[in-house]
């Protein structure tokens, strides 16, 4: 045990001084340096807050909806309800003309009642409410400009990285039991720019987030962008999250740019992947991924496979493979589904979260017609590999990898 433990100490003390901060070298190891400068809070904190992370993939869509229907009822709410009030009326007759036709029509007066009562309310005088009284010193023109307003600040007011922010992430590592694993250091510069390839996608990449956390604050030598949706930067609150994490469209042209100066992180499983998602199984949609290995092979860089555990167990979700909510979301470029975690809230199981780095994969080695099919296949030789074989310290059991 103990010769173990010296060789574990003098990796990580290797790795300090290979990808480490230079004004964290004079630690004895990189878990010396991450135990002495990581954030901690409570554990209740955690939750709160990954907690209100998590919610706003599902707060902010559903608020965009509610005001788009509020906007609709504040400028035709009154025609809207005469169109009701008539079809009601229509019904009544045609329930009156068929009386065995439904056991709740008797229900219809109590239902008409309470239409009629909210055309009414909408239509009463500024006077006679306080709502409508606000509404009338505030026209509808006024307020649809001002939410607009606010809104384009939020979707084109430029935000920068803020790597502060990134390493507030730091006080989630103790609720997901985090950890970050390199199969072999000695494999990476600091002068080389890597394609990492992440799998699997999971519903909200939490542990693809702690990972980029970790090395923002403790290996920065191989700090990169990661490439998220499209989609997540025409979205207020999201964006300014993005890209203060640092993130990028995932488009050709942004990771093209990324890899020209830098390091670029991407997801190849997509959406497609994230409708695999399930808490029984890490299922990869990587097969027929193969535009990744195709850019990485037209910039020369090389492609590292990386392996989140538990990223798939942090959520279950209502929608599933193959039906028509992934069928929208890939017409949209967007997920649409419901997932949950505790108490059927966003807030996500305590699952543990490891990542492990592969050894990069040199596309100069490859040539032919054939060379992105090779880079491909033994892309996904090494993401096997590497799940077998850190499949029981990450928490995996015995579960099989299914591509």
């Amino acid at each position: 045990t103990h010769t173990t433990h010296t060789h574990i100490h003098l990796m990580s003390k290797a790795l300090l001084t290979h990808l480490g901060p230079d004004d964290g070298q004079g630690y004895g190891s990189l878990a010396e340096l991450v135990e002495a400068r990581r954030l901690r809070c409570p554990r209740w904190l955690s939750y709160l807050t990954v907690g209100l992370f998590c919610s706003l993939y599902i707060i902010v869509p559903c608020l965009l909806i509610f005001i788009g229907v509020g906007f609709a009822l504040c400028y035709r709410g009154k025609y809207i309800f005469e169109t009701l009030e008539y079809v009601a009326l229509q019904c009544a007759s045609w329930l009156h003309t068929n009386p065995s036709a439904l056991a709740g029509a008797m229900h219809h007066n109590v239902f008409y009642s309470h239409l009629i009562s909210l055309k009414n309310f909408l239509a009463c005088p500024a006077e006679t409410s306080t709502l409508c009284a606000v509404c009338a010193a505030v026209s509808p023109s006024t307020a649809g400009l001002l939410c607009l307003g606010v809104l384009l600040l939020l979707l084109f007011y430029p935000h920068r990285y803020w790597p502060a922010f990134s390493r507030l992430l730091q006080i989630w590592y103790d609720l997901f039991q985090f950890e970050l694993k390199l199969e072999d250091h000695t494999t990476f510069s600091a002068d080389t720019h890597y394609l990492f390839v992440v799998q699997p996608h999971g519903l909200v990449p939490l542990g693809s987030l702690l990972g980029m956390s970790y090395i923002e604050s403790f290996l920065p030598k191989m700090r990169g962008k990661f490439a998220a949706a499209s989609v997540l930067f025409r979205l207020p609150i999201i964006r300014q999250v993005m890209l203060w994490l640092g993130a990028i469209r995932a488009d050709r042209d942004c990771i093209v740019q990324q890899l020209q100066v830098g390091n670029c992180f991407l997801m190849s499983g997509g959406i497609a992947e994230l409708f695999h998602s399930n808490r029984r199984e890490d299922e990869l949609f990587l097969r027929h991924r193969a535009s990744c290995f195709r850019l990485a092979k037209e910039m020369g860089v090389p492609v590292v496979p990386v392996y989140c555990f538990g990223q798939t167990k942090l959520f279950d979700q209502l929608a599933s493979h193959g039906g028509w909510s992934m069928a929208v979301s890939r017409i949209l470029k967007s997920s649409i589904t419901y997932f949950w975690g505790h108490f059927y809230l966003p807030i996500p199981y305590a699952a543990k979260q490891t990542t492990v780095f592969g050894t990069p994969i040199d596309v100069a080695g490859y040539d032919g017609v054939d060379a992105v099919d090779n880079i491909h296949r033994d892309f996904m030789e090494q993401v096997e590999r590497l799940y077998y074989k850190h499949r029981e310290q990450a928490g995996q059991g015995s579960t099989p990898l299914k591509m």
